[in-house]
């Protein structure tokens, strides 16, 4: 008799409940850096099924359209850090969502999350 185990890996992140940041104009350095993935998710076996990329997406989409807007980045190495412009004398203020998967498909998102 064969028994099928479920990847572990299948439930081993969870959405965080990062705080939302607020950056001041500066027009010196220019980019502010948010955090990585452990911001938004968190990850009970992260040895074992690691965070393999992480994506920023429209807030009010339910985290279903990218994210277009021109103020946040996320880098395409571990630890996929987020950056923010604040060059902008203006301000601006954004609500995305940002969703991270692992090696085994597992993709959880933190949505509503308001950068100003």
């Amino acid at each position: 008799m064969i028994t099928q185990t479920a990847d572990p890996c299948l439930s081993s992140l969870s959405a965080a409940a990062p705080s939302n940041p607020t950056f001041a104009y500066d027009a010196v350095t220019t980019i502010e850096t948010i955090g990585g993935w452990s911001l938004f998710v968190a990850n009970s076996d992260a040895a074992n099924c690691p965070v393999t990329s992480c994506s920023i997406y429209d807030g009010s989409s339910s985290c279903l359209i990218s994210y277009l807007g021109g103020q946040l980045s996320v880098a395409s190495t571990d630890p996929f850090t987020i950056t923010a412009n604040k060059n902008v004398q203006a301000g601006w203020t954004e609500t995305v969502c940002v969703a991270c998967i692992n090696g085994a498909g597992q993709w959880v998102a933190t949505n509503n999350f308001v950068i100003t």
